[in-house]
């Protein structure tokens, strides 16, 4: 936890004094998809997988009950 917060703030004071002779712009989507590729890699060896079922249930759940829940909203605000 606290090597995280350490490389956050050590990057916000990098962006807050040096200037990048690089535009942002151009390296940020190769940026999300290095991040995207090694939060894979990570939940692929925390054996997440095996508990993908149990996972998918409870979002479908959830996913579920928030539409019911706006449907129910929407109708009891039409009718007042």
């Amino acid at each position: 936890m606290w090597d995280v917060l350490l490389l956050f703030i050590t990057g916000i004071a990098i962006g807050k004094f040096l200037k990048p002779k690089v535009k942002i712009e151009k390296i940020l989507p190769y940026m999300a998809y290095v991040l995207i590729f090694i939060i894979g890699v990570e939940i692929g060896n925390e054996g997440i997988l095996s508990q993908l079922p149990e996972i998918l249930f409870f979002s479908l759940l959830i996913a579920i009950s928030v539409m019911i829940g706006s449907i129910i909203a929407v109708k009891l605000s039409r009718v007042a």
